[in-house]
């Protein structure tokens, strides 16, 4: 057993100091602030470009770069889709309606429509939704 010098010594050494609890809200903090600062505006033409990666992926063609614009493109037509036209009385799938297809139909809007690359992507995720799925009995 350790004296309890020793004992106290390797306690304090261990437990942490107010100062470091600062430093780590500190580095929190700066984090956080810095991940809302790197925040930016997604346009049709990110859109596109993302799109083209997913495109490649499907026709075997990915190269070792696309791998993020793949992810990106998904990611983003996914939360898109999901957060703003998951109400049932815009938006009509079918009920065997799967993600593959709206990839593909974000996709083909986007490539289909480069006039409005300079629009907001989600006003262009949203527009080829309601152009495929709009409800006809209720809107």
């Amino acid at each position: 057993m350790l004296p309890p010098s020793s004992r106290h010594a390797k306690a304090s050494a261990i437990r942490p100091t107010s100062a470091w609890v600062r430093q780590g809200i500190a580095a929190l903090l700066g984090g956080l602030i810095c991940v809302g600062a790197s925040a930016e505006f997604i346009d049709g033409a990110e859109l596109n470009r993302w799109s083209e990666a997913y495109e490649r992926q499907r026709q075997g063609l990915q190269s070792a770069k696309d791998g993020r614009d793949i992810l990106m493109f998904m990611g983003y037509v996914m939360g898109v889709w999901d957060a703003t036209l998951g109400d049932r009385d815009f938006l009509c799938t079918p009920d065997d309606f799967a993600s593959m297809q709206m990839y593909q139909i974000v996709a083909k809007h986007v490539r289909d429509h480069p006039e409005k690359w300079g629009l907001p992507a989600d006003y262009l995720i949203r527009e080829a939704a309601l152009r495929t799925y709009r409800c006809k009995n209720k809107n």
